[in-house]
């Protein structure tokens, strides 16, 4: 959706879905890998997301996964003294018919 016909809830909403839900789940399940001292977590970003570049068309989706790898960077580094790796996979775009 153009950036500018986007709704403040829409927006938002990709933000919860993607986002949100990631840090909640890290958090959640971070504290029994400490214990263990070991673990993985593995988050999925978005292709170019690393690039920060403008995305017409996906905005709002494209600046959730870019905070995915940056929240996934931070907790690599927070989480590397117990044993615990954090990762993301970032697909190519998909011609899923869901775009124009």
């Amino acid at each position: 959706m153009p950036i500018l016909e986007e709704t403040s809830e829409g927006f938002r909403a990709m933000f919860a879905q993607n986002l949100d839900s990631f840090f909640l789940c890290a958090k959640a399940f971070s504290a029994p890998m400490i214990a263990a001292k070991w673990g993985r977590i593995i988050a999925f970003g978005m292709a170019n997301a690393e690039r920060a570049s403008a995305q017409p068309g996906v905005t709002a989706h494209y600046i959730a996964k870019l905070g995915v790898i940056v929240l996934a960077r931070t907790l690599a580094k927070e989480l590397a003294k117990h044993g615990i790796t954090v990762n993301t996979i970032s697909p190519g775009f998909i011609a899923s018919g869901s775009a124009p």
